[in-house]
């Protein structure tokens, strides 16, 4: 007997008081009864149903006993027994099962449990294992105390020194680099690896202790990433994870393969964080005392990563925003396009502000505009991806890198932003209700030189920025268009050249004072302009009707006869919507002005006219009209890409889509040459299940997963050997439970596949009854899916329908009245009904009669 063992007496019952204990075990009344046992003899208890559950709890709270089931959903208790001795190699274990084989004994005593409990429970038994546990960690844990405190507070010194250089360090690098090379020195190992998931992107720092080779820091990067899944539960960062290493130390001659590892996680906030993780040449290399300081450096290590974490966040963010401020946008600007010149990605940047701000700001106060400031951030964030970057450049301007962005993706976000401001209401926290817009410059790298700078890229979205506000604000604009297409220019069409000058652009004027329409017309050909004069409005809308798109712009006066020079204006809305209007009028009224813009007046100018003014004017309406014309061809143009992508898109989908059915044919296919009596059977009960999905009004994609269901629903079956599959005889009771596995198998083959997770499901349930009596889970009534509900009746109908190697063929009048019979029982009372109303389509469709005489 053990030295320990004790009897449960009322001394025994008062020594389990406070013993920690946590209990894993998926069967809700082992749970509650273990913790009701435990917690009456003054036990502090926690439960968990998986392995994973407690390792979670773990993570969290220190326990002295486990009391753990092997076998549980999701992470069993071998699993989490690898896992936890791992971490906490004085945890105390008392295993408990119903499944107390040779196999799972030995794997228990593997992680050093020498108490396994069978099942049913005797509760004398399991308080006295859980007090034996609790006295011998405890002696354990004194016992290296006593021995290796003076180490353990030596090696807690220089790591607090070394955490000290970390805090002090000028970078979150080499803070890492400072922890991981201080910690390798302090304990036996070759390699020391550090996983930070604190940051705003996770971060692994590897450092060689000892010249090692390549290979050796690649297995180590995989431990790491392997015990962090492990114990998270979560997928590692593996696609965006950055991984730094000291290459000084890397000797191709060194050590290729980790012999022994231990790895701590690195806790915040309840969560891992990261890892800890020392690796060595030799075997087990790490004793039980080496743990217990590595479980004190990881507490202290979370407590460095978190300040870290914390100052690097406030030196880079926007306190206002939570943004990037204008230091850390910049970095993480630079790192994007070195990023991008590496490996040959376009970058986009986009520059935006709030239009009018500065007003709104001066009227209502810094209040208002910074809570306007705040949501309009919230905005951007929402219509962002992932991956973009967006920080706060100064004010109300804020920038957003756009990794692997052209030049459609960059103004697809800007259209987003727009929509976003539209349905936005801001200020309603403070009172008010303000419906605002923004302006967004863009510009992408697509097409820019080889030797185009970050800062060049980002000046030329500023000023599409100021183009944008330039052209009437609330709109995207782009700084370099894409070339327009095959066989058009690309810039502005020009005037023809006349006696040696060429004319900058064609204008009409329309006024009915010949002094002014002269007047006006030597003004602007002495610019270079070609001008033509009319005097009604009639007369200007005939020249515009006998030369469609030679006019740039038209000015006109307000007071003309017959037609007034607003009747002219809602004319040329319907003629000639790229034309600019400019109105001049000698009664230059807050009113007329009103009038003209709602009419799509470009500029209001009031008589008499100077010159100066006009040529000022017609210039800026001149550089409207070309930038309108610009994103008229850019618009064409990329509505032509997006017509010929998402061609190209549908025809490679309907060839995925084709090659997939395909494939699922063919699978179905072998089963169907593999019994030889069901020819034709798997691909019959699909298009026969269709018929039925279709007649209950069910969507495309559930009809497809029933026909997908109906299709592979035997597929199970590849599992069951021929001797019972193609047996010509009734089958023997050992047969018939061997064949009844065939639906949980085509379950499990088909599962993993996210595409065809709904079909599995079918597949599982085809031979539930509606009455809660079939296989392979009892399921009864709708909790039975209702593709399987359906695809039974098809399945019975077709085998009654056909001849089977044990019997012919029924009649479709004695078939149709078994299905009758079991509605209820077997099959869905409604769906029968449905069944019903298709009986000769289903025929139809069938062709047994047919397949009969053949």
């Amino acid at each position: 007997m053990n030295r320990n063992a004790v009897e449960i007496d009322d001394v025994a019952s008062r020594r389990l008081q406070n013993i920690r204990v946590l209990v894993l075990d998926d069967e809700e009344p082992v749970r509650r009864l273990i913790e009701l046992l435990l917690t009456r003899h003054g036990c502090i208890v926690e439960t968990a149903d998986d392995g994973r559950e407690g390792l979670r709890i773990l993570l969290q709270k220190d326990f002295d006993v486990a009391v753990v089931d092997l076998r549980m959903r999701d992470m069993g208790g071998s699993s989490f027994l690898e896992q936890a001795r791992s971490v906490w190699p004085w945890l105390g274990v008392v295993v408990l099962t119903g499944f107390a084989d040779d196999k799972a004994v030995a794997h228990a005593r593997r992680y050093g449990v020498t108490r396994i409990l069978a099942k049913p429970m005797n509760a004398e038994e399991l308080l006295r294992s859980v007090l034996e546990e609790a006295i011998e960690k405890k002696e354990l844990v004194e016992m290296s105390a006593s021995h290796n405190l003076d180490r353990i507070q030596a090696q807690l010194s220089l790591l607090r020194t070394f955490s000290e250089s970390a805090l002090t360090a000028e970078n979150l690098d080499e803070a890492l680099r400072s922890l991981s090379a201080g910690l390798g020195s302090l304990l036996p190992c070759a390699a020391a690896g550090i996983l930070n998931l604190e940051g705003d992107e996770p971060v692994l720092h590897l450092h060689a202790i000892t010249p090692v080779a390549h290979d050796f820091l690649l297995s180590t990067e995989k431990e790491i990433l392997r015990r962090y899944e492990a114990l998270s539960g979560h997928i590692a960062p593996r696609a965006n994870l950055r991984v730094i290493f000291d290459p000084s130390n890397l000797d191709p001659q060194g050590p290729q393969r980790v012999g022994s590892s231990f790895s701590v996680p690195i806790i915040a906030r309840g969560e891992i964080r990261g890892m800890l993780t020392l690796a060595a040449v030799a075997e087990d290399a790490y004793s039980s005392r080496d743990a217990s300081f590595l479980y004190h450096a990881a507490n202290q290590l979370s407590t460095v990563l978190s300040a870290l974490a914390r100052m690097r966040e406030l030196s880079v963010r926007d306190a206002l925003t939570g943004l990037y401020n204008r230091r850390g946008l910049e970095e993480e600007y630079q790192r994007t396009w070195l990023m991008s010149r590496r490996y040959n990605w376009p970058v986009g940047v986009a520059v935006l502000d709030v239009d009018d701000f500065k007003t709104l700001n001066d009227t209502h106060g810094h209040m208002l505009g910074d809570q306007i400031l705040r949501e309009f951030a919230s905005l951007v964030e929402r219509v962002a991806r992932e991956s973009d970057i967006i920080g706060r450049y100064g004010g109300d301007e804020m920038v957003v890198i756009l990794a692997q962005a052209g030049t459609a993706d960059c103004i697809a976000f800007g259209e987003r932003l727009l929509n976003a401001m539209r349905q936005h209401v801001f200020g309603t926290s403070k009172g008010f209700a303000i419906q605002l817009t923004a302006s967004i410059g863009v510009a992408s790298s697509v097409n820019c030189p080889p030797d185009t700078t970050s800062d060049t890229l980002l000046a030329q979205a500023d000023q599409a920025l100021y183009m944008a506000k330039k052209s009437g604000r609330n709109r995207v604009s782009v700084y370099q268009p894409l070339p327009a297409p095959a066989g058009e220019s690309s810039e502005i069409p020009t005037p023809p050249i006349a006696n040696g000058t060429r004319k900058r652009g064609n204008i009409l004027v329309v006024d009915d004072e010949p002094t002014v329409g002269a007047f006006l017309s030597r003004a602007l050909r002495a610019q270079a302009y070609e001008v033509q004069v009319e005097t009604t409005a009639p007369a200007a809308i005939a020249a515009i009707q006998d030369q469609p798109g030679r006019f740039d712009i038209i000015i006109t006066d307000l007071n003309l006869p017959g037609k007034s020079g607003l009747d002219l204006l809602d004319e040329l809305r319907s003629m000639d919507e790229n034309m600019i209007k400019i109105v001049i009028t000698g009664n230059a009224t807050i009113d007329n002005a009103v009038l003209s813009l709602r009419r799509g007046a470009y500029d209001f100018i009031e008589k008499p006219v100077v010159p100066d003014q006009l040529t000022a004017i017609v210039e800026r309406a001149l550089e409207y009209r070309r930038l309108k014309d610009e994103n008229i061809r850019y618009q064409n143009h990329l509505e032509e890409m997006v017509r010929e992508k998402s061609a190209a898109l549908r025809e490679a989908l309907t060839q995925i889509k084709s090659s997939y059915d395909f494939t699922l044919e063919a699978m179905a296919s072998l089963l169907d040459a593999r019994e030889r009596s069901t020819a034709r059977h798997c691909s019959r009960v699909r298009d026969l299940s269709v018929i039925m999905a279709r007649e209950l009004g069910l969507s495309i994609n559930e009809i497809d997963e029933i026909a997908r269901g109906a299709l592979l629903h035997d597929i199970g079956k590849m599992s069951i050997p021929d001797s019972i599959l193609l047996k010509p005889g009734p089958l023997t009771p050992e047969e018939r439970e061997e064949m009844k596995r065939h639906p949980e198998a085509g379950y499990q083959l088909l599962s993993p596949s996210p595409h065809l997770k709904k079909v599995a499901e079918i597949i599982r349930s085809h031979h539930e009854r509606y009455d809660g009596t079939g296989y392979p889970r009892g399921l009864k009534g709708t909790d039975i899916p209702l593709g399987a509900r359906i695809f039974a009746i098809i399945d019975s109908y077709d085998a009654m329908r056909s001849d089977r190697i044990y019997r012919k063929a029924v009649s479709k009048e004695e078939a149709m009245r078994e299905i009758e019979r079991h509605a209820g029982t077997q099959f869905d009372p409604a769906l029968v009904e449905a069944f019903k109303r298709l009986h000769l389509a289903i025929e139809a469709a069938g062709n047994w009669d047919t397949l009969e005489s053949a």
